[in-house]
């Protein structure tokens, strides 16, 4: 990715704070799976490891993700994400390029094999920048929604592991599940 503007002065960026996760999601959300082909799925999966929110999922969890990723396909000129509006998406780019833009300016291309709108899927915020396709398009969407039940669901996984394995060890075998998930 290709980025302008190292020159001039940072513009401090706006405060933006994230919901509340439950440990216990109360509405589950339901995704159909989208088949998919052995080499998208492993396009899909290459994005999803390298990218710092989803470096912590085990394969069977990123395996979940890639499942429900739904299609989305843009023709030149169409606009993806338009800045200032709400943020529900994130994107992986399989084919094509995007232009991003902030206030107006160009500040790079996005090429295929990358990944934008991660911000949405973490805080509740307005689009960052406007992301234009600058040539036809095939990208694979995942829902915010479907994206924080799966963080919770790991996270809580996790907890479960870990404290299994401290049981097992003699100093801990006499402390509480819930002394040992404050550990």
């Amino acid at each position: 990715m290709k980025i302008k503007g190292a020159g001039n002065p940072p513009k401090r960026r706006q405060q933006i704070f994230g919901e509340a996760m439950e440990a216990e999601p109360t509405n589950v959300t339901k995704m159909d799976v989208v088949m998919k082909t052995d080499t998208t799925r492993l396009n899909l999966l290459t994005v999803l490891r390298r990218h710092f929110l989803f470096s912590q999922l085990r394969d069977a969890e990123l395996d979940d993700v890639v499942d429900v990723m739904q299609l989305y396909c843009a023709s030149e000129g169409d606009v993806i994400i338009q800045q200032g509006d709400h943020g529900e998406t994130f994107y992986i780019l399989e084919e094509g390029s995007v232009e991003l833009l902030k206030d107006g300016d160009s500040w790079g291309v996005i090429e295929a094999g990358n990944s934008f709108g991660d911000l949405a899927l973490m805080y509740n915020c307005p689009r960052a920048a406007t992301i234009v396709a600058k040539t036809y398009c095939t990208l694979w969407t995942l829902d915010r929604v479907f994206f924080r039940q799966a963080m919770v669901t790991s996270s809580s996984n996790q907890n479960v592991q870990l404290a299994t394995f401290l049981q097992k060890i003699q100093l801990f075998s006499s402390i509480g599940v819930q002394q040992l998930n404050q550990l």
